[in-house]
């Protein structure tokens, strides 16, 4: 049988080196995958500034966890060696709720992944400018190697 090895969790790492006190600046507009993005979701109201990025109870670690915990990986069928790969976007609403979760890679790999995330019901604080809650996109970047 072969081992599923999950290789990358890796965030923006822009954002990830970035010093807490600054404001981060985020354009949505520069994401490679913009223009397919904001035929499946409104983006107009995301903020180019945010003061503080949302967050995960528990941390980004927690919701890694939840998220290879998530994934039904049982129906694939693959080559040895064979990496899949998948960028996930969700918007992170003002009231902490995950919703239109889209990934855009490996079709079915990014399927799988899209239903492991809608799984997770758990309430993020949200992204906020001037202490106000704020809608935000969030990406995370996924790949798998079957060995």
């Amino acid at each position: 049988m072969k081992k599923i090895i999950l290789v990358v969790f890796v965030l923006c790492t822009a954002l990830a080196f970035a010093q807490e006190n600054q404001p981060k600046i985020f354009d949505v507009t520069k994401i490679s995958n913009y223009s397919y993005l904001k035929t499946k979701i409104d983006l107009s109201d995301i903020p180019l500034l945010i003061d503080t990025l949302p967050e995960f109870p528990g941390g980004i670690n927690a919701f890694r966890t939840k998220v290879t915990q998530k994934i039904n990986l049982f129906n694939f069928n693959s080559q040895d060696n064979q990496r899949l790969s998948t960028m996930i976007y969700f918007t992170i609403e003002k009231d902490g709720k995950m919703t239109n979760v889209i990934g855009v890679g490996h079709v079915k790999y990014s399927e799988a992944v899209e239903k492991g995330i809608r799984k997770i019901k758990d309430i993020w604080e949200p992204a906020k400018v001037n202490g106000e809650p704020v809608r935000y996109l969030f990406m995370l970047p996924l790949s798998m190697v079957f060995d």
